[in-house]
């Protein structure tokens, strides 16, 4: 009876906190100034009808939750009092904060969220997670997601919308979509006409004269015209001689400005069957309440006009395979894959899937799609159904009420859930589950009579981001174990580690040969080999170490986004005399030897009395063209001729035609060829590297955080000291540097570094110089990579405190919490990785 009146107890007002609780939420509003009730979406109380409820989930959760105003002139006041807030559940719409408001109040708000995230606050929804799961390009994030599709693309320069363009373009109907307009202009339907498509995405692509149908989704006008001229008009307008002749009233340009402009194209594939409704999927975090198909009544979609709804628990089996999708793509990697690493599920957020045919062409088998995600403000319909009027939360009927509370108290539920997940700490190894897909391993090496077994330890003997880049393997659904390499337990070692089904080495560089026998190096290096040759993922393996990290890894990039085509390895003089006088007629160079580590060898190269030509390949040296040489060694400068110059590099100095030399150096620099060291690599000098340098911090495939590195003194953040700026992943400052990168990626970066079968490094990073633009456009930066490193990267805000007496609980809670977000990423990236494998 107790049970039954509990449940049947209802609350129309904000239930009084207990006075001990672990954690203390918030219900966030807004009063739109001047507003009758502050919005349409309030009762006459001011408050939106189901924040009430939904501040009553927590409290019967177990936890305490107030509801709080935010007000755009105390705004002070307010950044005060939500500092002592453990979450915040923001409930308001999208748009409110710039109604009746000075402007920048909402960026001002946004800011404010952004700061409470930093500190490892949970805020539902915040701005990030708003933008990013509600922008048109979120559906190419997830193409490689179980929810996505592979041919999903988001465009926003001419080169890739030609390239990519035309393979999608070849293989299904599309919709193109520009980033500005709202009435249907830029929204383009898209047939091939006259041929058929290819079978599987990829298989072929287009040529300029190729011809399409294209249909305007403002006025659904038909025009005819050729992949050539639609790219062109994308691009440059109807105006432009390429494009053709067009009937749209609009100016086409659709990439105009870049990114950072709102330039920016997406290119989804042509789903029919949206005809037959949409199914809308209810989740609180992790957990789906509800499932709703919404058949249109008229028209193409059920966005908008009439529809049918029909109601399905989350256990009915109609919907299991697409709800199992969904879940898995939950647990390894949505919020990765929309750059939101570290931020947690919304609180309340719906995902809208577009039925499809099989994508294997399996007759009368129906697959789902996302079409769009929401999570800006979800409303509870049978609450909010009272709104905007003089009715209130004691308006609403029993049966709804009651039918409505079990989402509010499951989002009470999972608040204190997700709270209790970010706020947990573990400075100790946690337990693996019992039942788990994948086991790894963290593999260290303790140097032989060490204190601590080496400085990038701790007294426990672990380096400090080992146990979190572990547990971040077992929160990703894993397990994963501490190991040591003993040299003189070798065998026992390999008989260990053949058992697991990958391998995550943190040994510093050089380690191995620290206080050990000969070849400790090469015997724990040639198992990892064998490990690799099994198919076990190793990270990284001594090729991906030693190849990534090789002087010559910038020459096998240079056909790559991220590479110069003016790079280049010398293994013999012929080559060196041959490419050399072409690259040299370019640009100024920098020639690196493989040797020595003090700055002899490596040469600042600039032409004397003679102007570069314009376009790699346009011209080449003579023996007697004359340079301008500065040796990084000492600084010291001479000039020489160019055969001068390349008889020095393989003959040295003595030889009768080099001249006469003040470096105190013996040249020589190929002398017993590659396996011996004998290398030169020749690359562009780029001055602009005293603007900074920009790091990619990346785990797999995706990036963590982007770092622009200012030198303080000096021509480079390398060495000295420098000042650094931290940006997000979707910082557009640095979109199309990343974008690139990502491309680059998908098509070919390990092929090219001759990785072809190694997964990517676990954790790694790019470093990239600013450049001029290729093309000579003024006031275009772009960017080339000046060096990889996967070399056992450290995790800065773990390894901060290594080398002492200090340990991981050592760590201050706000650096553990933030360092945690890239563990946990790493963990995730692995498990996936693995399961790729």
């Amino acid at each position: 009876m107790k049970m039954v009146a509990q449940m049947k107890q209802r609350y129309n007002e904000l239930m009084p906190s207990p006075s001990e609780v672990k954690y203390k939420m918030c219900v966030v509003e807004f009063n739109v100034p001047g507003a009758a009730n502050g919005g349409t979406d309030k009762g006459p109380n001011g408050h939106r009808i189901d924040s009430i409820p939904i501040a009553n989930g927590v409290v019967k959760a177990g936890g305490a939750c107030d509801l709080i105003k935010y007000y755009h002139d105390k705004h002070d006041e307010f950044a005060a009092q939500v500092v002592n807030y453990d979450a915040l559940i923001v409930r308001i719409n999208p748009g409110q904060l710039s109604q009746g408001t000075p402007q920048g109040t909402q960026k001002k708000f946004d800011d404010l969220m952004n700061s409470l995230v930093a500190m490892g606050k949970p805020v539902w929804s915040s701005p990030g997670v708003q933008t990013k799961m509600g922008a048109k390009d979120a559906l190419c994030k997830i193409r490689n997601l179980k929810c996505g599709l592979i041919d999903t693309f988001a465009y926003y320069d001419a080169e890739t919308l030609e390239e990519q363009f035309k393979q999608t373009m070849a293989f299904q109907p599309r919709v193109i979509k520009q980033n500005r307009g709202s009435a249907g202009e830029g929204i383009w339907l898209c047939w091939l006409e006259g041929k058929d498509y290819c079978k599987k995405f990829g298989d072929a692509s287009l040529g300029d004269d190729d011809k399409l149908r294209l249909m305007e989704m403002n006025d659904n006008h038909v025009e005819f015209h050729t992949v050539k001229e639609f790219i062109t008009f994308c691009v440059h307008g109807p105006d432009h001689p390429d494009a053709g002749s067009w009937r749209s009233t609009f100016p086409g340009q659709y990439l105009k400005g870049g990114k950072e402009a709102g330039g920016q194209l997406v290119d989804q594939r042509l789903l029919p069957r949206i005809s037959e409704g949409e199914v809308r999927v209810l989740m609180t975090g992790d957990v789906c309440q509800m499932i709703i198909h919404k058949k249109p009544e008229g028209g193409l979609s059920a966005v908008g006009g009439n529809s049918a709804y029909t109601y399905y628990e989350p256990s009915d089996p109609k919907y299991a395979d697409l709800l199992a999708k969904l879940l898995y793509d939950i647990e390894h990697g949505l919020m990765d894959a929309l750059e939101l690493a570290g931020e947690p599920l919304p609180l309340l957020w719906t995902c809208d899937y577009i039925p499809k045919d099989a994508e294997d062409g399996t007759r009368g088998v129906t697959e789902y799609v996302v079409g769009e995600f929401n999570c800006s403000c979800v409303g509870v319909s049978k609450f909010q159904a009272v709104c905007g009027g003089e009715k209130t939360l004691a308006d609403v009927s029993d049966e709804d009420y009651f039918e409505a509370s079990k989402l509010t108290d499951l989002m009470g539920r999972q608040a204190m859930k997700m709270v209790a997940q970010m706020k947990q700490r573990y400075n100790e190894l946690m337990p693996s589950p019992s039942e788990v897909k994948y086991k790894m391993c963290v593999v260290e090496f303790n140097v032989p009579g060490a204190a601590n077994g080496g400085t990038d330890k701790g007294p426990n003997g672990h380096r400090i981001d080992s146990i979190p880049i572990a547990n971040g393997v077992v929160k990703a659904g894993g397990a994963c174990d501490l190991i040591k390499y003993y040299h003189d337990k070798h065998d026992e070692f390999a008989a260990q580690v053949v058992n697991y089904d990958a391998l995550i080495v943190r040994i510093n560089p050089g380690q191995l040969s620290q206080g050990t026998p000969q070849g400790t190096q090469k015997k724990f290096d040639d198992l990892m080999n064998s490990l690799v040759a099994m198919g076990k993922p190793v990270w990284s393996s001594p090729g991906v170490q030693t190849k990534m990290g090789a002087k010559d890894a910038l020459c096998k990039i240079r056909n790559l986004k991220c590479g110069l085509i003016d790079t280049f390895a010398y293994y013999d003089a012929e080559t060196l005399e041959e490419q050399f006088k072409q690259t040299m007629a370019f640009q100024p160079r920098v020639i690196k030897q493989n040797r020595g580590s003090a700055g002899e060898g490596i040469w600042l190269c600039w032409l004397e009395g003679k102007d570069y030509c314009k376009k790699f390949g346009d011209a080449s040296l003579g023996d007697d063209d004359k340079l301008r040489l500065m040796e990084m060694n000492d600084n010291h400068v001479e000039f020489h001729t160019v055969k001068e110059f390349i008889t020095f590099c393989v003959h040295g100095p003595d030889h009768p035609d080099a001249g006469s030399w003040r470096s105190t150096f013996p040249g020589q620099y190929l002398k017993g060829g590659k396996e011996a060291g004998g290398q030169l690599v020749d690359q562009r000098l780029l001055p602009r590297i005293s603007e900074g340098e920009v790091r990619v911090l990346m785990t797999g495939d995706v990036c963590q955080m982007i770092i622009h590195k200012k030198p303080e003194g000096g021509l480079s953040a390398v060495g000295g000291n420098s000042a650094y700026t931290y940006y997000e992943p979707s910082d557009p400052k640095y979109a199309d540097l990343l974008a690139k990168l990502l491309y680059d990626i998908e098509h070919g970066l390990m092929d090219a570094l001759e990785l072809a079968g190694e997964p990517l490094p676990l954790l790694w990073t790019c470093d990239y110089i600013p450049k001029d633009a290729e093309d000579g456009t003024r006031g275009v930066t772009e960017y080339v990579v000046g060096e990889f490193n996967c070399s056992c990267v450290g995790v800065s805000k773990f390894q901060a405190v290594c080398g002492g007496e200090k340990t991981l609980a050592d760590v201050s809670d706000e650096d553990y919490f933030e360092a945690s977000k890239l563990t946990d990423l790493m963990g995730r990236q692995a498990m996936k990785m693995v399961a790729q494998m």
